[in-house]
C-alpha cells in the first residue's frame, strides 16, 4: 500500500518540453467532461483535457495558472502529469499578441459564416476559444519577485 502524502507533484509538458513542475496541494483542470480537482491520494486516473486553465495550488497557498489547449492528464502515486497540445504559464503570455489572435479569429469566424463554410467556422471558433483562455489566464499573473 502506498504511503499517504499531503502533496502532489504537478508536471505539465507541451511539444516544446517542460512548462511547469512544482509540488502542490491540489490542481483544478477542465476535462472534456467538465471540471475536475485532483488532491493528494486521489485514485489513479487518466483523462482527456479541454481548452482551459490548469490551476495549481502551491504548497505556500499561492495559485499558479497555466493555459492549456487540450491534451491528456494522468495521475497516480501523487504524481500528476499533463501532456498538453499547447501550454503556457500566465506570466509568459503575450497579452498584446493574444488580443490580435482573438481579433483574427473573430474575423475568420465572420468570413466563414459569410461563405457558409462550417469547417472554417469551427476552426476559427477553436482559435477564438484558445485566445480567450489565454486572456483569462493572463489575468492571474503573479508579480515576479
Amino acid at each position: 500500500m502506498a504511503q499517504l502524502d499531503n502533496k502532489i507533484q504537478v508536471a505539465i509538458y507541451s511539444p516544446n518540453g517542460l512548462v511547469y513542475d512544482h509540488k502542490s496541494l491540489g490542481c483544478n483542470m477542465q476535462t472534456d467532461d467538465g471540471g475536475l480537482s485532483i488532491l493528494p491520494n486521489h485514485v489513479p486516473i487518466m483523462l482527456s483535457l479541454a481548452i482551459g486553465a490548469v490551476i495549481v495550488t502551491r504548497t505556500d497557498g499561492a495559485k499558479d495558472y497555466i493555459a492549456v489547449d487540450g491534451g491528456v492528464a494522468s495521475f497516480e502515486e501523487n504524481k500528476l502529469t499533463i501532456m498538453a497540445t499547447f501550454a503556457i504559464r500566465a506570466r509568459d503570455i503575450d497579452t498584446v499578441q493574444v488580443e490580435i489572435d482573438k481579433q483574427n479569429a473573430q474575423a475568420a469566424m465572420y468570413d466563414a459564416e459569410q461563405k457558409d463554410d462550417s469547417s472554417a467556422y469551427r476552426r476559427a471558433k477553436v482559435q477564438l476559444n484558445r485566445a480567450i483562455n489565454q486572456i483569462d489566464v493572463s489575468r492571474h499573473r503573479r508579480p515576479k519577485n
